[in-house]
């Protein structure tokens, strides 16, 4: 009896749920070659990312490029007279590149990651239906620039969306748009550490 309550419970929930999953891409530009991590002292750019998942991502980038180096990737706030601007334009230019290679003396390499929420309107747990035109944007990039050369050497960026069309549910798990972040991020790592050369 206990079991036929427990299906029967179960089975009620699951016809008042939903469940949306998020869609990630690879952006056409992302390099497509391996990466080898050079020997030279490599620097981490300040993240601009929402402050409960900012250390995080720090820290998956810190872990994952670390293990490729002979010394830890330093953070930004770490590094004494460093000057780096906070955000990095997407295809800097020679002249911009430049003047980094100027406020980060000491250093061989930069690593940015850039994350964007272009639209958050879904939270991991949803009650009530969810409109059509609601939904989650996000993009995340890493690059890295050789400072020697003041060049990007090293490009990768994942979009993700989640939508919610024809929903009609009471109640919806779904991924909201920091937890998307973190996703498109392991996403790029992944690709790293499956290509990276030796």
């Amino acid at each position: 009896m206990k079991k036929l309550l427990w299906y029967g419970c179960i089975t009620a929930l699951l016809f008042l749920t939903s469940c949306h999953v998020p869609s990630y891409t690879f952006d056409p530009r992302s390099t497509r070659a391996a990466i080898k991590f050079e020997e030279g002292k490599y620097l981490l750019n300040n993240i601009k990312a929402p402050e409960s998942i900012r250390q995080k991502l720090e820290e998956m980038v810190t872990e994952e490029i670390s293990q490729y180096l002979q010394k830890d990737i330093t953070l930004v706030r770490n590094a004494g007279g460093v000057f780096i601007p906070f955000t990095i334009p997407e295809n800097p230019d020679a002249a911009f590149l430049k003047s980094l290679k100027t406020g980060i003396s000491g250093y061989d390499y930069l690593v940015n990651v850039r994350t964007e929420i272009l639209s958050d309107d879904i939270e991991d747990m949803e009650v009530g239906n969810i409109q059509n035109s609601e939904e989650n944007l996000v993009s995340v990039s890493l690059e890295i620039f050789d400072l020697k050369s003041a060049q990007s050497i090293y490009f990768q960026k994942v979009s993700g969306h989640l939508s919610a069309k024809d929903d009609s549910k009471d109640f919806s798990f779904a991924k909201s748009s920091k937890s998307m972040v973190v996703k498109s991020l392991k996403k790029i790592l992944k690709r790293i550490e499956k290509n990276h050369l030796p």
